[in-house]
């Protein structure tokens, strides 16, 4: 009954999610899996976006293939798309498949992307500079292992240890290792035979699996269990970002690369801490391994937890009963859940146990200034004195003329028609000691007369409100009215999370700033493909706009102020 009442806390205020954030911090070596979530994160695209996309030839109509997809599960129907394109394109079928999974991962753009893969190589980066710092370069260190094809955890790792190296010139820090199960693409036709009993191999598992020291602390190492899809598709060295390997895509493609995923998860996991995160515990190799070393890891002390969001809209008595199921099922294979309320939050939780390791005793992380709850507290107390309530500016007519201001120069940047109209709306975390909801702060339509009127709205995965779905997800969200309901003036919404990060570190999710257009679907400027450079670049001023809005800074506030209102008034001073 704890438990289940200990559920009803807010996430992070929880003692269950101290605790884990304080254990996974201390662990002297942590093998972090990072699931499907993390792509999704940085790309909006989940498995059956990916496997509709590759059926988009075949199947032209987008409803139709959404039909035959739901009655079929994702692998399945991956597998019907392997087969499709073997019979068209012969020996060179998985070159096109790759080359139509890369179009499908990259060219969407980034302006939907999370902080989760950022957070993942930064928490990578800190736990082995500690263990470094701690025993020294050649001891055994932390590393990611990922059944994702994509670049983006080992592209934020290049990226986060180029800055540590800029920051910290005296720092002893290797260049990202990027590592696979075996020496070669298990999927390659020159390594690939089928016998009578199906396909069989000759390969050579990859070196590392016999190292005890492997992954070494001084490095920062990704590993690939089903292929890896980089940007560029032309091939590179051994351990370098351009390195190509086929993506594990369908069932057959499992069965030939199960044992090689499966040795080394089994090596990783018999000899440090584990982290699940993005990951729906169903992968038969994952969980083979887990089952493997659950009671070693039990022996020598071993921490492995789990991250399960429960963002499903269940009522209270049924997410107990289902966290009660979890939490059997979880046990089974050595493995503690932690329940999170919204996806958006495994980012946060990843943050915290940046923050926690990076404290000289990170077990004093609870009682720290620097926990969430604290740093979440600072900021409002900090932003509503400095900026909302600041008696010497009319902040509610600044707000407004900010955003009305916003609004020109989006349309210009979008390069709308005159005919489509736009409004941008801030949204607030107000009051996050005592409340769990978010308020309408300011519109670009007007300024609110009275603040105690202003629109709230409880943080929940069911809000109507896209400022709060953008929040709860951590990301950037879209929502569109059909070109056919014609019950709302506002057809396409944009959501932004808006972020504050202290000078002391621990970035914090505080707000949201959303673009609404009266134009639907396709006729919005927001929504058009053929408008994907000139929306990222006004998604990125609307993002920098708001995360100026929400600075508890008065400095900051005021050199952006002097700067946008000397542009709306320079007509006006130059005829002074």
């Amino acid at each position: 009954m704890a438990v289940e009442l200990e559920t009803a806390r807010p996430f992070f205020s929880r003692q269950v999610t101290k605790e884990a954030i304080v254990e996974i911090a201390m662990s002297e070596r942590l093998v972090i899996f990072a699931g499907a979530g993390v792509t999704l994160d940085r790309s909006g695209l989940g498995w059956s976006e990916f496997v509709s996309g590759l059926l988009e030839d075949y199947i032209e109509n987008g409803e139709q293939r959404s039909r035959v997809l739901e009655r079929m599960r994702d692998l399945q129907s991956a597998s019907v798309a392997a087969q499709l394109y073997q019979k068209n394109h012969g020996e060179s079928f998985r070159d096109r498949l790759t080359d139509r999974l890369r179009v499908l991962l990259y060219n969407g753009g980034q302006w939907q992307k999370g902080r989760l893969a950022t957070n993942l190589a930064t928490l990578l980066l800190v736990m082995n500079q500690k263990r470094s710092q701690d025993d020294g370069d050649g001891v055994g260190g932390s590393c990611i292992v990922t059944p994702n094809y994509d670049d983006y955890i080992f592209q934020e790792l290049v990226e986060v240890v180029r800055r540590q190296s800029e920051d910290n010139p005296d720092l002893s820090l290797g260049d990202p290792l990027l590592e696979f199960p075996t020496e070669i693409d298990p999927l390659s036709f020159s390594s690939v035979r089928k016998g009578e009993l199906g396909y069989s191999q000759e390969l050579a598992m990859a070196a590392w699996i016999s190292d005890d020291d492997f992954p070494r602390a001084v490095d920062s190492t990704c590993i690939h269990l089903h292929g890896f899809v980089p940007r560029s598709h032309q091939p590179g060295p051994k351990g370098s970002v351009s390195e190509y390997r086929h993506p594990v895509v369908s069932e057959q493609d499992y069965f030939i690369t199960a044992e090689y995923s499966f040795g080394a998860l089994n090596k990783l996991f018999s000899q440090a801490s584990v982290l699940i995160v993005g990951a729906s515990m169903t992968d038969p190799p994952l969980l083979r391994a887990l089952a493997a070393t659950a009671e070693e890891a039990t022996r020598e002390g071993r921490r492995r937890y789990a991250l399960v969001p429960m963002q499903d809209g269940l009522g209270a008595a049924d997410k107990a009963s289902l966290q009660k199921m979890i939490r059997e099922r979880y046990q089974h294979f050595g493995v503690k859940p932690v329940f999170a309320d919204y996806y958006g939050q495994a980012q946060q939780f990843i943050e915290e146990v940046t923050v926690c390791a990076q404290l000289s005793k990170p077990s004093e992380y609870q009682r720290s200034e620097l926990r969430y709850g604290k740093r979440l507290s600072d900021w409002w107390n900090s932003w509503s004195v400095e900026i909302a309530q600041d008696e010497e500016t009319d902040w509610q007519w600044l707000f407004h003329e900010l955003l009305n201001t916003a609004v020109v120069a989006l349309s210009a940047l979008l390069e709308s028609s005159a005919d489509e109209k736009f409004k941008i709306e801030l949204w607030i975390r107000t009051s996050p000691q005592h409340t769990r909801e978010m308020k309408l702060w300011a519109t670009s339509l007007g300024t609110l007369a009275d603040e105690e009127l202003s629109r709230t709205a409880q943080i929940s995965s069911d809000s109507e409100y896209t400022s709060i779905q953008a929040f709860i997800a951590g990301r950037p969200v879209t929502r569109s009215l059909g070109e056919n309901d014609k019950s709302q003036r506002w057809r396409t919404y944009v959501g932004l999370p808006l972020t504050w990060k202290p000078p002391e570190g621990g970035t914090i999710t505080v707000g949201a700033i959303t673009i609404a257009s009266m134009s639907a679907g396709s006729d919005s400027s927001l929504n058009s493909s053929a408008n994907k450079h000139k929306r990222a670049q006004a998604i990125e001023f609307i993002d920098d706009l708001g995360s100026t809005l929400v600075s508890p800074s008065a400095e900051d506030w005021h050199s952006y102020c002097d700067e946008i209102m000397g542009t709306l008034f320079e007509e006006e001073f130059e005829d002074d």
